[in-house]
């Protein structure tokens, strides 16, 4: 009886041939890709594996229980071949020479597709005949120069003497019996994505992982939401999410930006940046250095509220609260930065079925005290207390929510008691003084996400659940400090920040993803 590898493993074992053996120089089978693909991700496999050491992490003792993993099922003879493709990559057929390309073919049912460039057919051959062999291929066949099997239930391979594709998925038969994936192989250029200006300009400006997504291409739920906040005359179509990953010595740094095909779409895009302008960042001061989370920006609230007045896509009842003359004032009011905090968990106080809840901070530059105004009329009732000029307090139990206005034009409502205490002056040890607070500085948005305080903030989670507590090493020893992100108009940048500067980021994961496998077996 024939031996049987899982899916899973397979899978793992043609991503790790295409991982390991995969470079980064252009070629021109990216012509493969067709021009309704909904993303693309590239993938410069020739620079990862140099930064992460990654031929020598392979064969490390300490993840060869992994890989014995993987090839649980198959027979000798695979796994003969699978320790010959570690000791010497050429064995594998693939080329040196390209990128590893992953792509999104589909509408109902996506199939995720693998596109690799071949050096050695007759090579790659042999390794198809040895899944057979396993029983886990069908025999190979062949039409028009294209080669083809099935790999269990859900992978199919085709291949020429050039190129080899992997389709996953639910519908990845449909599309081979239909011909519709050998027809890629021969499909011209203007056929192809390649035609998509958009998308020859995103391959121009590639790094170590690289994706390009078709907003279009959205889930019909987060589609229909994401058109929702779109201004008439902007075509969803049109836009695409691009992004470009550099993993670099103690951070991974990432290049964002939205992009249209459409001129006026594009225009129209970029106006809606306009309803701020650039942050000075005077609210970091009043959230603590290690604070878990911000987020801020610097809005015109009259041009805020104009546009989302004008939103074609809100239902009735969005349009009445915005509508509403409490809401329209409150809106109009904001007028410079804008900060939202969450500071932590205090432990102080629980919400709903013991859950903690966490302290929260949020700040405003305003022309008016509108929004204090309208906090006291609605919850006066609960017996909000003034406990100076312009601060209240409203008691809640174990919980406390103060608010009021600072220098008669700073609006501020949070439950921390600490933020409070410190409102006139700042902490003593603030955001402002923090690497990351240069993310607030003269954008339009900006995010912090203190990583490492959030895990320790997790800790006594992990530490109350028995079933919990083998992960508390793997949280121990993430990598992850903090992210960084901000961004004007159209164009963002994102830094995730890792404990140990003097490595590279992509090698300090490959360790962490040692831990982790360490931990489940």
């Amino acid at each position: 009886m024939k031996n049987r590898i899982s899916f899973t493993g397979l899978c793992a074992l043609l991503c790790t041939f295409l991982f390991l053996f995969s470079c980064s120089e252009k070629s021109e089978y990216m012509q493969t890709i067709p021009s309704d693909a909904a993303f693309v991700m590239t993938f410069d496999m020739k620079s990862l594996s140099e930064k992460g050491d990654v031929a020598d992490w392979i064969k490390s003792e300490k993840n060869a229980s992994l890989f014995n993993a993987f090839s649980s099922g198959m027979g000798e003879g695979t796994v003969k071949l699978w320790k010959k493709i570690q000791e010497d990559p050429e064995i594998s057929g693939l080329s040196f020479t390209d990128n590893w390309v992953c792509f999104a073919a589909g509408e109902t049912n996506p199939v995720l597709c693998i596109l690799a460039k071949i050096s050695d057919v007759d090579k790659w051959r042999e390794v198809m005949k040895a899944m057979e062999a396993e029983g886990v291929a069908t025999p190979i066949s062949k039409e028009d120069n294209v080669e083809s099997s099935l790999i269990g239930q859900r992978a199919k391979c085709l291949f020429d003497k050039n190129r080899v594709l992997l389709l996953i998925g639910q519908d990845a038969t449909g599309i081979l019996e239909s011909k519709t994936a050998a027809g890629w192989f021969t499909q011209k250029r203007e056929n192809s994505l390649l035609s998509n200006g958009e998308f020859s300009a995103f391959l121009k400006e590639r790094k170590d992982v690289n994706y390009w997504y078709r907003m279009g291409a959205l889930p019909v739920f987060f589609r229909s939401v994401y058109s929702a906040y779109l201004p008439d005359g902007i075509l969803l179509g049109s836009l695409y999410s691009i992004g470009y990953c550099d993993f670099q010595k103690g951070k991974i740094k990432i290049t964002s930006g939205l992009r249209s095909d459409d001129k006026d779409s594009m225009k129209k895009l970029e106006e809606i940046f306009k309803m701020g302008g650039k942050q000075s960042g005077k609210f970091l001061k009043q959230i603590p250095a290690n604070a878990l989370y911000a987020v801020g920006m610097n809005l015109d609230g009259q041009k805020l509220y104009k546009f989302l007045s004008a939103l074609p896509e809100l239902t009735q009842t969005q349009m009445n609260a915005i509508q509403s003359e409490d809401t329209k004032k409150i809106i109009s009011s904001i007028d410079g930065d804008l900060l939202l905090s969450v500071i932590g968990l205090s432990g102080n106080a629980s919400g709903f079925m013991g859950t903690a809840i966490p302290d929260v901070a949020v700040f405003a530059q305003v022309n008016d005290d509108y929004a204090v105004e309208l906090i006291k009329r609605n919850l006066g009732i609960l017996g909000v207390k003034e406990i100076g000029k312009n601060r209240y307090k409203l008691s809640m139990g174990e919980a406390s929510l103060y608010f009021g206005l600072e220098n008669k034009k700073n609006f501020f409502i949070t439950n921390s008691t600490q933020v409070f205490e410190n409102i006139s002056n700042g902490m003593p040890e603030s955001l402002a003084n923090t690497p990351y607070a240069s993310a607030f500085d003269k954008q339009f948005y900006s995010l912090v996400i203190n990583m490492k305080e959030g895990i320790a903030n997790l800790m006594p989670m992990v530490m109350g659940s028995y079933s919990s507590r083998q992960y508390v090493s793997l949280f121990e020893q993430c990598p992850f400090t903090y992210l960084s992100g901000s961004g004007n108009g159209t164009n963002g940048n994102i830094e995730i920040f890792l404990s140990d500067d003097s490595k590279n980021a992509f090698a300090a994961i490959l360790d962490w993803i040692t831990v982790v496998a360490s931990q489940e077996r």
